[in-house]
């Protein structure tokens, strides 16, 4: 063999070498700046969309110069075109918006979705990388979750009772729950809401680990009593709707056996409500819905916007009135004796779609829904026998099926940044099909 072969291949052998060194050293760093960006768009603790666009940019060129699309190649799926649509409909209802500074931001919201999608999309496709993630956010759920539990509540509700007041529903106003987002809490409480799956991941994850797996059922029921003490109507019905559905679908996907699953979901709330047992009466007059003055007066006023801002619809029925504008719009609409000052939406995910961004809007929000869920199930039906990743993809769902549920009376994913980050995760992890993931040794 000549020398200058012998020099030809030791130069390749380096050129690879580095090749896999520096992509071994992308997938790690991409768990880090991943749940920096998850993080960050929850708490609202520093805008991350420079960093955002330097990430799409610097794994954009690993994906073509560094990843090995022929011995494991990445099945587009049709919700890989969601993040497409989505965009152009936003920048569809802004050229069409009555007043397109309100509708800009929404625009590039839009944009920077799309962004972490592809990033999430093409990038988080190791086994390992994703429960590292899910281990994280479940701690960070916990210590939001326990910053509240045994920090803020506590004083809040000595303050309160000692004034002589035992009912907490007419003050939930004052409930905080670690918000930094200067939402109200029924927005807030929608957060979460979607940080729900992720210690039920690590509980089925470590399913059969005797009593050292029922141990994870306490994130599970601390980020459960976070969601009760927001006193929200609407976060309960999204509660029973991801249990129920959950409960449907692992059985309907042969996970597990009705047996095995009503005693989990018995277990679960039978301890949720021996927690809840100091704030009992709140939460039961949370859930009777009509027993206090406060309670009628929301109802009734949810369903005199939904009753006025219907005529909203008839001058920009197929555009909508253009995002952020139902505010302006509805003032010249509602009727002479109503005495709100300021409704800054429909309170209805669907309307509000239908209100600002019209049946155009309408139809590609439901049509990403859908696409989401039909994806989702040609997923699981093709992982074979793996329990734990169908598990997975089944706990997206219902969050997502959740979500949807809780926005019948508001509208958090259309403007809460921490969820629309969040659910855009899980789309995007539901994407992806099973030829684009690395084997499991030990999921079943």
């Amino acid at each position: 063999m000549s020398e200058a072969t012998t020099r030809g291949r030791s130069l390749i052998y380096s050129v690879d070498g580095i090749r896999q060194a520096a992509k071994r050293s992308l997938d790690v760093l991409l768990l880090p700046a991943l749940f920096i960006l998850i993080i960050a768009k929850s708490w609202s603790l520093f805008s991350v969309n420079s960093l955002l666009v330097i990430l799409a940019a610097v794994y954009s060129v690993k994906n073509l110069l560094l990843d090995d699309w022929k011995t494991n190649p990445v099945r587009l799926s049709w919700m890989d075109l969601a993040p497409l649509m989505v965009a152009g409909v936003e920048v569809l209802n802004y050229l069409m918006s009555t007043y397109r500074p309100n509708t800009l931001p929404y625009v590039v919201d839009a944009f920077f979705l799309s962004l972490f999608y592809y990033l999430v999309r093409f990038n988080l496709r190791s086994d390992k990388q994703k429960l590292v993630l899910f281990v994280c956010i479940t701690i960070f759920a916990v210590v939001l979750s326990g910053a509240s539990l045994f920090n803020e509540l506590p004083t809040l509700f000595g303050r309160l009772k000692s004034l002589g007041f035992s009912d907490l529903t007419d003050f939930r106003y004052l409930i905080r729950l670690a918000n930094r987002t200067g939402s109200s809490i029924v927005e807030w409480a929608t957060i979460y809401l979607l940080f729900l799956p992720y210690p039920l991941i690590l509980f089925l994850r470590n399913r059969g680990g005797g009593w050292k797996s029922w141990l994870l059922l306490g994130p599970v029921l601390l980020v459960l009593v976070a969601i009760f003490l927001s006193f929200s109507r609407g976060i309960y019905a999204a509660v029973i709707v991801f249990f129920l559905v959950g409960s449907i679908l692992f059985h309907g996907y042969s996970l597990s056996s009705w047996r095995k699953i009503l005693v989990f979901d018995v277990i679960v709330f039978l301890c949720l409500a021996i927690v809840l047992l100091p704030v009992i009466r709140p939460v039961l007059t949370t859930i009777t819905g009509f027993r206090t003055s406060a309670q009628v007066r929301s109802f009734e006023g949810r369903r005199e916007v939904w009753s006025q801002s219907l005529g909203m619809t008839k001058d920009h029925l197929l555009f909508g009135v253009g995002t952020n504008n139902f505010a302006m719009h509805y003032m010249g609409h509602r009727q002479q004796s109503d005495e709100s000052v300021l409704v800054a939406g429909a309170h209805n995910l669907f309307l509000q779609l239908l209100i600002e961004k019209g049946l155009v809007g309408l139809l590609a929000y439901c049509l990403l829904f859908f696409i989401f869920f039909l994806t989702s199930h040609r997923k699981i039906k093709l992982s074979g026998a793996a329990v734990y990743k169908k598990g997975v993809i089944i706990l997206f769902m219902t969050t997502v099926a959740a979500a949807i549920v809780r926005d019948f009376s508001y509208y958090s994913i259309l403007t809460n940044a921490g969820v629309s980050v969040l659910l855009w995760f899980m789309f995007a992890h539901n994407a992806q099909l099973e030829g684009d993931l690395e084997e499991a040794t030990d999921e079943n």
